[in-house]
């Protein structure tokens, strides 16, 4: 989105390597030169080499876990904090490369490798998903690329990258089950707000989840509650949120079906093939001020919906929200999470909700920030990234939308937005 305050950390650039090319020393050896990135595949035992494996002495009394060629992924549990009482939750551990690998995707994880790499301008990486051998007919995610760049003004990087994103699989310890989320902040502590977000989502879900029982017919609820607590604590946490906020799209899949709850104008878009043609679908809908319901609310709240005007009344960039008697806040978007002041003349952090059932035809997802959708349309994302899957391609998906987003920025404005870019697949 075009942000009411700059926005935007130097963004850095890590990747995971193939274990069989690491030193077996220390756990440091995890990181190597990015130039030499690959992507760790999974490959699968067969079923009766599995319940062979199973029933030898040493490996009778376990349960199955999930496994990688050469990688021994091994569950430890730890307890995670919750709101009102701890969750028990599967963690996997990184330890040093040798017979003996740990490995997870996990958000405390990868923060750990950007810290050794913040020299990049942009922080990227291709991992597989995990998968339970033999492979179930619940998981339905191969693998998550993703992509974060920080902004710039006049050719000039940005002090914050105001983008955050969650990467989390086995949601609620069950196989899966994941969430994939984007967070784009605005104002001057919007990047305080994305964080915020980035940090406790996966917390509060699990948390309402489980009160649930992991009723999946009252897991709208669940997560609009998890959005709820995360607002009521900002100020609690020193957030000055009164001119901050931040969007929040998110997908969860569980199993076959896919839930996409957005705030903000951040999208989640569907890629399928259909008679060898590549067709979208929005899993989303930008929420801006000028959408009819949206106007209503904010207008039926006190709220004034117009653009900027330039000393000599001409009207300049998108149609924003204002106090009835004052020039603020100026808020290109009707939703956001944060953003009290705007939120007194009816901007909500109510999130909507689309629900989908994954079919054959569905083959990946996009979630970014509004720094790639501003001038790329999702018809045009979803052919890019399938001309490349055509191709053989499909690891460059990320570095070719970035790319693309930032000539388009360039082509059109003296500035270029932050943009970060998941990009899903579907294992079909």
């Amino acid at each position: 989105m075009r942000p009411i305050a700059s926005r935007s950390v130097k963004p850095t650039t890590f990747s995971l390597y193939n274990p069989e090319s690491l030193p077996k020393t220390t756990k440091n050896s995890l990181l190597a030169s990015s130039s030499q990135r690959k992507i760790i595949k999974i490959h699968n035992k067969s079923k009766s080499e599995y319940d062979s494996l199973l029933q030898s002495p040493q490996t009778k009394h376990l349960k199955p876990i999930q496994t990688m060629k050469n990688l021994n992924i091994k569950p430890s549990l730890s307890s995670r904090p919750s709101p009102n009482k701890s969750i028990s939750r599967k963690k996997l551990l990184i330890l040093s490369p040798s017979n003996d690998l740990s490995i997870k995707i996990h958000e405390p994880l990868l923060d750990t490798l950007i810290k050794k790499s913040v020299k990049r301008r942009t922080q990227s990486m291709e991992l597989d998903i995990p998968e339970m051998q033999p492979i179930p007919p619940c998981n339905y995610i191969s693998r998550c690329l993703f992509k974060t760049r920080i902004g710039s003004i006049n050719g000039k990087n940005k002090k914050q990258n105001q983008d955050s994103f969650v990467i989390q699989n086995n949601l609620l310890g069950i196989n899966g089950n994941y969430l994939f989320s984007v967070c784009d902040g605005h104002g001057l502590q919007g990047h305080l707000v994305s964080r915020y977000v980035k940090l406790k989502l996966v917390e509060y879900l699990e948390y309402y989840m489980t009160e649930y029982n992991n009723n999946p017919n009252l897991v709208e609820k669940s997560y609009t509650n998890s959005i709820k607590q995360i607002e009521d604590q900002l100020e609690n946490e020193g957030i000055d949120s009164m001119f901050s906020g931040t969007t929040v799209v998110s997908v969860l899949v569980l199993s076959n079906m896919i839930i996409c709850a957005n705030i903000g104008d951040s999208r989640a878009v569907l890629g399928k093939k259909l008679n060898n043609s590549w067709k979208f679908e929005d899993l989303s809908k930008d929420h801006k001020p000028e959408l009819v319901s949206e106007r209503e609310r904010i207008e039926n709240s006190g709220g004034r919906i117009m653009p900027y005007y330039t000393i000599t009344g001409l009207p300049v960039g998108p149609q924003r929200v204002w106090l009835k008697d004052a020039n603020i806040p100026g808020l290109a978007m009707s939703r956001s999470l944060g953003d009290s002041i705007a939120g007194s003349v009816g901007v909500c952090s109510e999130p909507e909700f689309i629900s989908h059932v994954l079919k054959k035809e569905d083959k990946f997802m996009v979630i970014a920030s509004d720094g790639l959708w501003e001038f790329i349309t999702s018809k045009q994302v979803v052919e890019i990234v399938g001309q490349l899957i055509d191709e053989g391609n499909s690891h460059l998906a990320c570095d070719k939308l970035v790319s693309e987003a930032v000539k388009r920025w360039s082509q059109n404005d003296g500035t270029v937005d932050d943009i970060t870019i998941l990009v899903v697949f579907i294992n079909q």
